[in-house]
């Protein structure tokens, strides 16, 4: 598993701009301090695009692409339409800054970008952790391959359809598109019947596995994809993004298409081609849809005027390294949250264990705790992000070495994998689907939680791997 390109002067030159647009609107902001949110989401991408001026070569499915995408995502594009006030200055004021002013977020900015500059340390330093270099002696049998892909699959929508029965269905009576199993207390040892139904939705996505295993198999073994072949992969395709779409997880359907864009780029295929440029269209569609009708109830609004109504959420979100949720949660250390000590990273020890075994399982998301106590909300929580949740549980300290080891440790993630000597894309599926959305679960949601759902994930699709492959004689 291997292939870089070359940081060519196109990619150079794009940072340098930024780097200018970056300095004029914080220059500007001196005069407008609505400006500070711009200049703030501008600075968090350079602080991690920062190191293409230096390097020669890069990997573009590699980890560190993840924590570019977060950024883009959940801290440069919110900041720009908060300092706009666009698409809702009404929504800005009330949901995002919760009435503050601008020099409220002055200092919990320089923080975010002290977490971000000392994580893109981690990873580019050559402070590197050792890594093994070992060979897996197995390539794929498409006989087994086809029977295993058979079966997992069907225990997929077998997986899917439980969990939808369980959450109430899909029907025209209920919500098309939503969050499901949401938790509305913090006392979540009190309720004996709240079920989120972990390994169920582990099941459904077993989905994704497949198709990433079978793409794979396939850009390997064939020069190409025939049509059959890629109705299979169509349709185990759109099966992966079932849950995703019944559970209004938009950017999981995302990261189901990068993750297939990664096989082929593995494999040496062109990730730029008109089938790929069909699918994302077709993604950016869903995408969305899901966004007009999340949680929406069935009735007659055209579609046009929901989209345009939910665009603002999508837009101002409260994800990842947000500059705005930062600063609420940072200013709430540590009244009301407290110090926590390591218990909001530590406590996800205990998330594969089902709740119908250990009943009194405390709450291990601390999403629902920022979400009530931080922003007031009744069913919805607010992820906290690596470098929040390292203020929350260590403060300055946590911070500076939290994100550091971090970086480190995802870098060493990406090593470990692309030092694998092996043959037939092995590793390519495990890599894809377990890790290379590390840094973007952790940078969006929290250290623990994205570990952990990783290792759970690399446990996975490493069993599927393992059952569609034999031992290579040599």
């Amino acid at each position: 598993m291997h292939n870089t390109t070359k940081v060519g002067l196109f990619t150079r030159s794009a940072v340098v701009a930024l780097a200018l647009a970056t300095s004029a609107t914080g220059i500007y902001s001196v005069f407008n301090m609505d400006a500070i949110f711009a200049a703030a989401g501008l600075a968090s991408l350079l602080v991690v695009l920062f190191p293409f001026l230096f390097i020669k070569t890069y990997d573009w499915f590699s980890t560190w692409t993840s924590v570019i995408i977060v950024v883009i995502y959940g801290g440069t594009t919110p900041a720009i339409c908060m300092s706009l006030r666009w698409p809702d200055a009404t929504y800005v004021d009330e949901h995002i800054l919760l009435n503050h002013s601008p020099e409220y977020f002055v200092y919990p900015s320089f923080l975010l970008l002290l977490g971000l500059a000392f994580c893109t340390v981690g990873y580019f330093s050559r402070i590197r952790l050792p890594v093994p270099v070992f060979a897996i002696d197995r390539h794929y049998s498409l006989s087994r391959t086809y029977l295993v892909i058979g079966l997992l699959a069907m225990v997929s929508i077998a997986s899917l359809g439980l969990y939808i029965r369980f959450t109430g269905g899909a029907t025209d009576e209920t919500v098309i598109s939503g969050k499901r199993t949401v938790i509305r207390t913090l006392d979540v040892q009190n309720e004996k019947d709240f079920s989120q139904y972990g390994y169920l939705r582990q099941g459904a996505i077993l989905s994704l596995t497949c198709f990433l295993v079978l793409m794979s198999a396939w850009s390997e073994r064939f020069s190409r994809l025939s049509s059959p072949r890629v109705v299979v992969l169509a349709f185990l395709f759109l099966v992966s993004c079932a849950l995703p779409f019944y559970s209004s997880s938009r950017d999981q359907i995302v990261w189901n298409y990068l993750c297939a864009m990664g096989v082929l780029y593995y494999s040496g295929r062109s990730v730029v081609s008109g089938r790929s440029l069909a699918v994302l269209v077709g993604v950016v569609g869903v995408i969305l849809f899901i966004s007009a009708v999340r949680n929406e109830r069935s009735d007659s609004t055209p579609l046009l005027e929901k989209m345009k109504t939910k665009l603002t959420p999508l837009l101002l979100n409260r994800h990842g390294p947000n500059v705005a949720k930062t600063a609420h949660i940072l200013h709430s250390v540590p009244n009301p949250l407290g110090l926590k000590y390591g218990e909001t990273i530590y406590v996800w020890l205990l998330a594969p264990i089902p709740r119908e075994i250990l009943p009194n399982k405390p709450m291990v998301s601390p999403g629902p705790i920022i979400g009530m106590e931080v922003y007031g909300t009744k069913f919805s929580g607010v992820p906290p992000g690596l470098v929040a949740e390292m203020f929350w549980n260590f403060h300055i300290v946590g911070i500076v070495l939290g994100c550091f080891l971090f970086g480190l440790f995802l870098r060493f993630v990406y090593e470990l994998f692309r030092a694998i000597r092996t043959e037939d894309g092995v590793v390519t599926p495990v890599y894809l689907f377990a890790l290379f959305p590390l840094g973007f679960q952790v940078l969006n949601n929290c250290l623990g939680g994205g570990v952990v759902m990783a290792m759970v994930d690399l446990l996975m699709s490493a069993c599927v791997v393992a059952m569609c492959t034999v031992r290579t004689r040599r």
